[in-house]
């Protein structure tokens, strides 16, 4: 079972989020009509994975929309949409779509389902997913989003600036973008595994300055 259940601070212990990933998604044309549509078999929050950076990103979301939405301050039309939301820098709810959430071309997506029912379980939350979604589920793991991220769009979306793009900048493709396959020179084996580290590095200082960004809105 792919998708995998967390129970987050400072909230009511049965209040916990279900999260999936899936990679090579075929339908998220026919997925985002649907969640525009309002059709509520389709309230989950559904955010493009090249947006993210780590496991602790969309949890750090879910755990801002939950607490506005047991404080009585959503500002979307449900809890879900208000996931995508609280990933935004910016306190426009049709931006934050755009920047983070499912469009029609993406390929790597993140799903977050809250518990606000007891019927919403690991179990028929996967159940479900494997309906409506054509793709291929994989663990929730960094491992995985570090492979999805790019991180010249994350610093876009974030108003960060710095370079980089699909050809340039650094980790923009994620970690196995334009490697040859074959063996490797001892050499080079080194000279990747200092590129990995300078990625991992860049994420993690990436990271502190994208959620110090989501927790300042709130104070705005």
């Amino acid at each position: 079972m792919s998708v995998q259940t967390f129970a987050l601070p400072h909230l009511p212990p049965h209040l916990v989020v279900h999260v999936a990933l899936y990679r090579d998604v075929e339908n998220a044309s026919t997925l985002r009509q649907a969640l525009l549509a309002g059709r509520p078999e389709y309230e989950y929050a559904l955010i493009d994975g090249k947006g993210i950076l780590s496991v602790r990103h969309v949890l750090a979301a879910a755990h801002r929309a939950l607490h506005d939405h047991l404080q009585g301050r959503r500002r979307a039309t449900n809890v879900h949409a208000e996931m995508v939301y609280a990933l935004s820098p910016t306190k426009n709810i049709t931006e934050a779509f755009r920047r983070f959430g499912i469009q029609d071309d993406t390929r790597c997506l993140v799903v977050l389902k809250a518990a606000l029912e007891p019927s919403t379980t690991r179990e028929s939350v996967q159940e479900h997913l494997d309906t409506i979604i054509v793709g291929t589920a994989v663990d929730v793991s960094d491992q995985h989003l570090a492979g999805w991220t790019d991180l010249a769009r994350v610093r876009q979306c974030y108003g960060l600036g710095g370079n980089g793009g699909p050809e340039t900048g650094r980790g923009s493709r994620g970690r196995g973008g334009g490697r040859r396959a074959g063996p490797a020179h001892p050499r080079t084996m080194t000279a990747t595994m200092d590129v990995d580290r300078d990625d991992a590095r860049e994420r993690q200082e990436l990271q502190l300055v994208v959620l110090g960004l989501m927790a300042l809105r709130e104070a705005s």
